[in-house]
């Protein structure tokens, strides 16, 4: 497994609807001060709803480099361990999973827990935790959401947007069907900057060098 990433870092975290809390992209083997356990539904909604990490694909080798290199799923989830929700623990990649115990098609599935609740972590688990975040997020979530709604979302794609720092700052990542089929005419961090104006937004770093 990988090293314990910076919890502190703004671009760990990403908006949940409609803005008011952030869920912890990896999943944490501590707690932060002033978050809590996301429950299932949480982690489902940060997936952007969708049945597997790598979207509704039928297999994840035909998902996205963010997938195949960073165990980056379609709403920025970093599937590096199992994420423990307060109703089980689910989205495991399938390094994290015992293929004697669970079929293969549904070893990664989100919509059924890979194992019950549980205080006490294995090596390849961590929380799944979320936080609230201040009320000005909510207006930055609605502006970037309606952009999304006019360019992406009828291409099955999605923006996922970091709470706010610094100077009205976020960072943004592109989403669901965007990760392997991007519309770089009309959805771009370019024409994202352009319309929606009173933020500096900034690529996360794992998009900056994508190509698909």
């Amino acid at each position: 497994m990988s090293e314990e990433r910076d919890v502190n870092c703004p671009s760990s975290w990403l908006l949940l609807p409609p803005g008011n809390l952030a869920i912890l992209r990896f999943p944490t083997k501590q707690i932060p001060p002033g978050a809590h356990i996301a429950t299932q539904f949480e982690l489902i909604t940060a997936n952007l709803g969708q049945p597997f990490p790598w979207g509704r694909l039928n297999t994840d080798q035909e998902a996205s480099p963010l997938w195949q290199i960073h165990k980056i799923g379609v709403g920025g989830l970093i599937h590096e361990r199992w994420f423990m929700t307060s109703g089980g623990r689910f989205g495991g990649d399938r390094r994290n999973v015992d293929t004697k115990k669970t079929p293969d098609s549904l070893r990664c599935y989100m919509y059924l827990p890979g194992g019950k609740y549980s205080e006490h972590l294995q090596d390849n688990e961590g929380f799944a935790v979320v936080k609230e975040v201040p009320e000005e997020n909510l207006l930055l979530y609605r502006d970037v959401q309606l952009w999304a709604a006019e360019r992406a979302a009828a291409d099955a794609g999605g923006v996922i947007i970091s709470p706010l720092h610094g100077n009205q700052e976020a960072w943004v990542g592109f989403g669901g069907h965007c990760q392997v089929c991007p519309n770089f005419k009309r959805i771009s961090i370019h024409s994202l900057r352009k319309d929606v104006k009173d933020y500096s937004l900034t690529l996360l770093p794992e998009w900056q060098n994508l190509k698909v």
